[in-house]
């Protein structure tokens, strides 16, 4: 059963990558975040006929949490060698503008700013994760495959079907949109009906992604934007990583 991680730092898009990969009737999705492929996933797959299987992962898939360690060039250095050491298992890697990333957390977190969010979940770890992102989008290893958020919808969606070629699967533009439910936490059973008015920790939050992923595959860049704090804002404005990815002025 060929092996597919989806990587990206929280509400990159992952989920949503992980459910247009999992409409395709070769591949088996397994609902929830985990960071390794256990053989009942792949007996799982097996069991249903299918001839891949696509996780999504917890950003990177040797550590321990979401929380991401400053060190880049240790982090770079891990990943080459944990994707030689898993080959032939196939890796994609998403980024999202950081403005409706924590845009994004501040909606979830129920007020604007920094100190509401955990570990993980901070400016200084996404620059982090952008900075080994560009690294290895200048050049990947041959099972790591990148994609920015923005080219889900570019050109046709022909970055989606470059990396249905990198997986070695056919693509259509109708596994865009299915009716299949696509699970994100084991607590959830089912698709809520309509939008969750929560988005607390816990039920609430599992309520309203398990609701989001389900929704007919559109483009949000910029809908959560208009909830960036103003100090992210400056971070954003004054940062490096950002301006190279061209997310910033």
């Amino acid at each position: 059963v060929k092996k597919i991680f989806i990587l990206g730092f929280p509400h990159s898009g992952t989920s949503i990558l992980k459910r247009i990969i999992g409409n395709a009737p070769e591949v088996h999705e397994h609902p929830y975040e985990t960071n390794a492929i256990k053989p009942e996933i792949t007996a799982a797959a097996a069991a249903n006929g299918k001839q891949a299987v696509v996780i999504k992962d917890i950003n990177f898939p040797w550590l321990p949490s979401y929380a991401i360690p400053g060190d880049v060039p240790r982090l770079v250095a891990e990943f080459k060698e944990y994707l030689a050491d898993n080959a032939p298992a196939l890796f994609i890697m998403v980024i999202k503008n950081p403005a409706d990333i924590f845009g994004s957390f501040n909606r979830r977190f129920g007020k604007a700013g920094p100190d509401a969010r955990p570990p993980g979940h901070q400016f200084v770890e996404w620059e982090t994760w952008a900075a080994v992102f560009a690294l290895f989008r200048s050049a990947p290893p041959a099972n790591l495959f990148t994609i920015r958020y923005e080219e889900f919808f570019a050109d046709r969606h022909s970055k989606l079907s470059e990396m249905f070629g990198f997986l070695d699967l056919p693509f259509n533009p109708s596994l865009l949109q299915s009716d299949r439910p696509s699970m994100i936490v084991e607590s959830i059973a089912s698709v809520p009906n309509e939008e969750p008015g929560s988005r607390a920790d816990g039920d609430g939050h599992g309520q309203f992604r398990t609701w989001q992923i389900n929704q007919p595959f559109r483009d949000m860049t910029g809908e959560s934007a208009v909830h960036l704090d103003d100090q992210t804002r400056a971070e954003i404005v004054a940062s490096v990583m950002a301006k190279r990815l061209g997310y910033a002025p």
